[in-house]
């Protein structure tokens, strides 16, 4: 797997459309450097989700296979019903709030590991910027990327609250 950066270093970067190597790369017809910016996108992606990946799953089956033990779905069963149908429109319709609720703590999750992941990989982002705030002292702007993400958290768990309502009648009306 390839070093830190973000491309190849014997690799020009594309030129600056976005930020985004990728995309740039992209734009600016460099199939190489789309590919090696790809190449450099995967680590990084494992670190990042797998973690992540893993807890959801683990949420996600814990819950369905709770759900799958209800009387309700012994019903639609009985009712003669596929057991696609059963799972996605019944068991899964009910595993949606902890699935919300895990999703919204797993971006929490992912926003404090780009921070390690960031000044691992030597990638630009907030992470990175905060890191080298702390180690030169510079309190203005970790207060503010500080204050950045707890207000990403604060919008975070507000979608979480208003998606409760959405995927649940009962909350809103309790």
């Amino acid at each position: 797997m390839p070093g830190p950066g973000r491309i190849d270093p014997r690799m020009t970067s594309p030129p600056r459309a976005t930020g985004l190597f990728t995309v740039d790369s992209l734009l600016a017809g460099d199939g190489p450097a789309f590919v090696s910016s790809l190449h450099h996108l995967v680590l990084p992606m494992v670190i990042l989700g797998g973690f992540t990946l893993a807890i959801v799953l683990r949420v996600t089956r814990a819950a369905i296979i709770e759900e799958m033990r209800r009387e309700y779905i012994r019903t639609a069963r009985s009712k003669g019903l596929r057991e696609r149908r059963v799972i996605v429109g019944h068991a899964l319709r009910n595993v949606l709030i902890p699935l919300v609720t895990i999703l919204g703590l797993a971006f929490a999750s992912l926003l404090g590991g780009a921070v390690m992941t960031e000044t691992i990989f030597d990638w630009p982002g907030l992470g990175r910027y905060l890191v080298n705030a702390a180690a030169n002292l510079d309190y203005p702007a970790i207060q503010g990327g500080t204050i950045l993400i707890a207000t990403i958290f604060i919008l975070v768990n507000l979608v979480v609250d208003i998606l409760y309502g959405i995927l649940d009648p009962r909350v809103r009306h309790g």
